[in-house]
C-alpha cells in the first residue's frame, strides 16, 4: 500500500517501508535526541516495476525479519542486519541494461551536510540539545550513508538534502542497496563507521 508502512528493525535502527515512489523506507533511531529525528529516507524509483505489477505480492518473513516482495519478474528482500545498524535491499530480476538509482534524503528544515566519498553518499547533521526546559546541553546528531553493489556504482550530491547512488545491475539482474545509520554525535565519531 502507498499509505501503510511495514516496520523492520534490530532494536537500534528502525525502518518503515512502503511503496511510494517505487520503494520508500524511512530510517529512525531512538538516540537522535531530543526529538528523535529521522536519519533519512531511502527511495528506489526503479522498483515501481515491481510494486505496481499486476502479480505483486509482499510478506514479512517473521522468522528472518525480511520483507519479501515479488512482482513483474523482480524480487526485493529488505531487512535490517541484526549485528550492525545497516539496512539492505537485495533485488533480483532487474533489467541488466538499465541503471538503477537510490536516493538518500532528508527534508526541510533539516540541514545535513551532504557529501560523497568514493561510491558512497552521506548525510550528516549535528545539533545541541540546549533549547527546551531541562535540556541536556549535549550534542546529538544523525548520520546515514548509502552505497550499492552491482556494476558501475557511483554517488553524487543531488541537492543540499539528498545524495544519489547509481548502479547498473549485474548481468543476472541483481543489485544491492546498502544504507548504514550508526549512532552519531559529531563528524569525528561517526563518519568512519558509516563508510566502513
Amino acid at each position: 500500500s502507498h499509505l501503510e508502512a511495514l516496520p523492520l528493525g534490530n532494536g537500534r535502527l528502525g525502518v518503515a517501508v512502503w511503496s511510494e515512489d517505487g520503494f520508500t523506507a524511512q530510517l529512525n533511531r531512538g538516540d537522535t535526541m531530543p526529538y528523535r529525528y529521522s536519519t533519512g529516507q531511502v527511495v528506489i524509483p526503479g522498483l515501481v516495476a515491481l510494486t505496481s505489477a499486476q502479480d505483486y505480492a509482499g510478506r514479512l518473513n517473521l522468522y528472518s525479519g525480511v520483507f519479501e516482495e515479488r512482482g513483474g519478474g523482480m524480487t526485493a528482500h529488505a531487512y535490517v542486519q541484526p549485528g550492525s545498524d545497516t539496512f539492505i535491499v537485495d533485488v533480483t530480476g532487474a533489467d541488466p541494461s538499465q541503471p538503477q538509482t537510490a536516493l538518500l534524503r532528508l527534508w526541510e528544515p533539516r540541514q545535513p551536510r551532504a557529501s560523497v566519498k568514493g561510491s558512497s553518499g552521506m548525510l550528516a547533521e549535528s545539533w545541541k540539545d540546549n533549547e527546551d526546559p531541562g535540556a541536556s546541553g549535549r550534542t546529538f546528531g544523525s548520520l546515514s550513508a548509502i552505497t550499492a553493489e552491482g556494476r558501475n556504482v557511483s554517488a553524487s550530491v543531488s541537492s543540499p538534502t539528498t545524495v544519489t547512488v547509481t548502479v547498473t545491475p549485474d548481468a543476472d539482474g541483481r543489485f544491492r542497496i546498502i544504507v548504514a545509520s550508526p549512532h552519531y554525535e559529531d563528524e569525528a565519531s561517526g563518519t568512519a563507521l558509516a563508510l566502513a
